[in-house]
Order: structure tokens, then sequence, then C-alpha cells
């Protein structure tokens, strides 16, 4: 190949690239590889445009794959990306489709809760001994009646199964009517990019921190924050929004729901104030 000198603009024959010396002026010369060179180059289409790079495909996420890698390697797999690393976990995750995100849930938020309930309902029963024998006999009669009326004591089989049933329904609502006032929002917004299924998915993974309800008292505190957190950080990788719209999808349709929630027991305390002597 040739080589030209910078300084005096002759050229010669070179066997290589590298440091070289001009055999006309004796300046040392930088030959670069060639090779090199149209390697850097972007590739360009037939009317001489860059090419764009091509995209990275999809993949499905370890819980998706538990056919292909085992359920408890699937489980533990996802457990820990979710919880640990969800920027990489998710950073080529197929947001178009959903499934098993259903079990996902059941297994992760259903059966922490049922313990928690468990766990609970052992709890009380000691408070309501330790009651009585501070002399409140009064006031767990009362509590007791109430909890009679409701099928739920004292503790059985059919009382806990209605109760774990009843827990299930609430959460699986909770899950759907979230999703949808979020979804609802980004189409408000003109940044539900993703689809359903991509708001959907993102819930349903956001809640994997409830796992945290088997730990008694702190536990569905803390599980319920960071679920929040992971939310918004899940929606907006879901549909290539800023984490700033993703907070606005989350927190607004949360906080209006819990206002209009919260004015239910408000509007029977009132009532029942009224009635009093």
């Amino acid at each position: 190949m040739l080589a030209r000198c910078s300084r005096c603009q002759a050229t010669f024959p070179v066997e290589r690239s590298g440091r070289q010396v001009c055999p006309n002026c004796h300046v040392e010369v930088i030959v670069r590889d060639p090779e090199a060179l149209l390697a850097a180059e972007p590739a360009t289409n037939a009317w001489g445009e860059p090419e764009k790079p091509a995209e990275t495909p999809a993949e499905p996420i370890a819980w998706e794959r538990r056919a292909e890698l085992g359920f408890a390697t699937a489980l533990w797999r996802t457990l820990r990306g979710v919880l640990v690393e969800p920027g990489r976990f998710f950073a080529r995750a197929d947001w178009k489709e959903a499934p098993g995100v259903h079990l996902w849930v059941l297994l992760v938020a259903g059966l922490p809760a049922m313990v928690n309930l468990l766990v609970e309902t052992a709890s009380l029963e000691q408070m309501l001994g330790k009651a009585r024998e501070l002399g409140l006999g009064d006031i767990v009669a009362g509590t007791e009646a109430t909890m009679q009326r409701l099928h739920v004591w004292p503790p059985s089989v059919s009382g806990f199964l209605a109760m774990a049933f009843a827990t299930l329904f609430l959460l699986f609502s909770m899950l759907y009517v979230g999703a949808a006032m979020s979804h609802a929002t980004l189409l408000a917004t003109g940044r539900a990019r993703g689809g359903w299924n991509a708001t959907f998915k993102a819930f349903a993974y956001g809640a994997t921190p409830l796992v945290l309800l088997v730990i008694p008292s702190c536990g569905p505190f803390i599980g319920l924050i960071w679920s929040g957190l992971l939310d918004i950080r899940l929606l907006a990788k879901a549909h290539g929004i800023s984490e700033t719209w993703a907070a606005v999808a989350v927190v607004v349709p949360s906080t209006l729901l819990f206002c209009c929630v919260g004015m239910v027991p408000l509007m029977f305390m009132a009532q029942a104030a009224s009635q009093l002597p």
C-alpha cells in the first residue's frame, strides 16, 4: 500500500501500518491501518445515508423462562433481579407480553399475605388474653362480638379460608385498579407508548417487595413503600418515559383514590357522632 508524507507530500510504498520514515525527507510518518478506518466509518444505505444501528431484540425475563430454567431457579433469579437490580434485569424485557404475571403476584404477594394473616391472628389472640388480665373484659367481649358477626372469630379453618379469599380478592382488585388508573393517566397525557400489557406487567412485578409481608409489624409498611417506588421505575421502563411522568401516573391516581376511599370511614364516624346524646 502507499503512504503520503505530511511534510513533503511525497508518496512511497509501505508493507505495514504504524510508524514509518519518509525516504524523501526522512520525517517520521504514522501510517493508519486502512481496515480499521473502514470499520470506523458508519455503514450507509443506497442513498449514502448512515444506517440506524439494529435494535437489540427483546428477551423474556427469567420467570417467563421457568419451563427452561426450572421453577425454583426462575423464581430466585427473578426475585433477586427485581429487588436488587431492576434496571439491569428489565433492560431487554419484552413489555408487549405479560405471561405468568398472575401466578407471580400470587407467589410473592398472595402467599406472604396469608402468612401475615396467620401471624396477626395469633398476635390478636395474645393481645386479647393480656387485655383480660388487665381487667378490660368488657372491651374484649365487644371486640370478639364484632368479629363474630363478621364470621372471623373465633379462629377456625373456615374463617381463615374466608379471610384468605377476601385478602386475595382485595390484592388483585387493587392491582387491577391501580394499573388501570395509571394507564388512564398515561393515555390522557399521551405517554402510554407500551400499551396495557406493559402497564399491568410493570405493576405485577412492582408488587414483588410485598414478599416482606411475611415479616410482622414493619414488613407491610416497608413492602408497600418499596412497591410504590418500584412501580414508578418499572412503569418508566415499560413505556420509555421519564420517571417523573411515571411518578405522576402512579402518585396522582393513588392519591385521589385514597382520598375518595378515606372519606367513607369519615362519613360513618360523622354519622355515628351525630347519633350520640
